[in-house]
């Protein structure tokens, strides 16, 4: 009973280890894509303000073209981004190949192209 015991306990530890390890060493946080709250949550220095601002940035100009783009935040410097470089990938999104419909409406107006006067005949 002991012996099974003590071998439960290594193979959870190892597991629950080798789980822990993998995933904080794959993943990384897609800066183009990533909320403000796992921004806040998953980098260093970025609390909920700097992770607003990255969120707002990318709003106003776009995807980051790389990840060293996202100094180009107010308030984010070489140190917080050296601290992070690790962490972060900037994927850039896939262009949509669909041409958007154009909306149209039962009672839509078709405009004249020419004037048309009455004839006297």
């Amino acid at each position: 009973m002991r012996f099974t015991f003590l071998w439960l306990t290594l193979v959870l530890g190892t597991l629950a280890f080798t789980t822990t390890f993998a995933e904080t060493s794959a993943d990384k946080i897609d800066i183009n894509s990533a909320s403000v709250e796992t921004l806040d949550r998953e980098l260093d220095g970025i609390g909920p303000k700097k992770a607003a601002a990255i969120v707002e940035f990318r709003k106003q100009n776009g995807p980051f073209q790389s990840i060293s783009d996202i100094q180009k935040v107010y308030g984010i410097g070489k140190k917080t981004f050296e601290k992070n470089r690790d962490k972060i990938i900037a994927i850039q999104p896939k262009a949509s190949s669909e041409v958007p419909e154009k909306p149209t409406t039962e009672s839509q107006e078709v405009p004249a192209t020419e004037s048309v006067t009455p004839r006297d005949d």
